[in-house]
């Protein structure tokens, strides 16, 4: 088998435009993991939004979180590798944010810190109240965040800095870019994300290769976004959904069908089953 591992980013990919894994998706999906193959969820997400999409697919691999920043096995529930942002750059980021009055949310191991919910946060918090206490995102809302980063007692493994107009958010991104010990990235038009130096997707394969001992010569990636990018570029083989900005495309060798017409399940019955 030439694929033993397939790295499948989340939203915009192996999720439709409500949210969720098709049955078509699905089942391509079950038949891989049925022949060996690891299927490896690669989200900008917290870790705990993405373990509730493998109990659906039933898969125990490791996961990859936060564009990379954490990658944790879930069979024994331990990290195999976290690598977040410093305590002065997260500091340095909340500030420049404050300074610019746009929201923003912080990622502290499961839990998801906002200073008021809007956009993602408020999504996530009603939908909370949809989902069983195992599968809900810890959401704490914090006035001052940024003061009362040493009171927390762990390390921001990533920032979202968020606003419908994107005119502003790239100003505002340029203006964060200016931090030499941060990497920025985005997963939509609305959004983007910071990052320690160094953090991506594609650097937190590479290092699950190594862990899982498969090399680089039988891993797939799926994506649609900048922060896809990284990922596409390590894996023999990269798909781009047809939904994806031009830059993936430019890096995939394959373009799919669209996250609404089950693009994941396409490319895995093309390309490994």
């Amino acid at each position: 088998m030439k694929y033993e591992m397939i790295a499948i980013d989340l939203d915009g990919t192996l999720l439709n435009s409500n949210k969720e894994i098709s049955k078509g998706n699905l089942i391509a999906l079950e038949e891989a993991v049925a022949k060996g193959v690891k299927i490896i969820l690669c989200s900008g997400r917290i870790f705990s939004a993405v373990k509730v999409f493998a109990r659906q697919i039933g898969i125990d691999h490791p996961m990859i979180a936060c564009n990379g920043a954490i990658i944790r096995d879930i069979k024994i529930g331990k990290d195999v590798y976290i690598n977040p942002l410093t305590s002065e750059d997260a500091a340095r980021v909340i500030e420049i944010c404050h300074g610019h009055d746009i929201y923003f949310h912080a990622y502290v191991g499961d839990t998801m810190y906002v200073e008021e919910l809007n956009y993602v946060s408020l999504a996530y918090w009603e939908g909370n109240q949809k989902l069983s206490p195992e599968d809900r995102i810890d959401i704490k809302v914090m006035k001052d965040f940024g003061r009362k980063l040493n009171e927390i007692g762990e390390p921001v493994t990533k920032i979202v800095v968020m606003d419908e107009d994107r005119e502003r958010l790239f100003k505002i991104r340029k203006v964060m870019s200016a931090v030499p010990t941060v990497t920025l990235s985005s997963s939509c038009d609305e959004n983007f994300e910071v990052m320690n130096k160094g953090v991506g997707k594609g650097k937190a394969l590479d290092i699950l290769s190594g862990y899982l001992g498969i090399p680089r010569q039988k891993t797939m990636a799926m994506g649609d976004n900048e922060n896809d990018l990284t990922m596409l570029e390590f894996a023999e083989f990269g798909v781009a959904m047809a939904n994806a900005i031009e830059e993936v495309k430019s890096a995939a060798d394959y373009i799919t069908l669209s996250n609404d017409e089950d693009g994941v399940g396409d490319a895995i019955r093309k390309f490994v089953l």
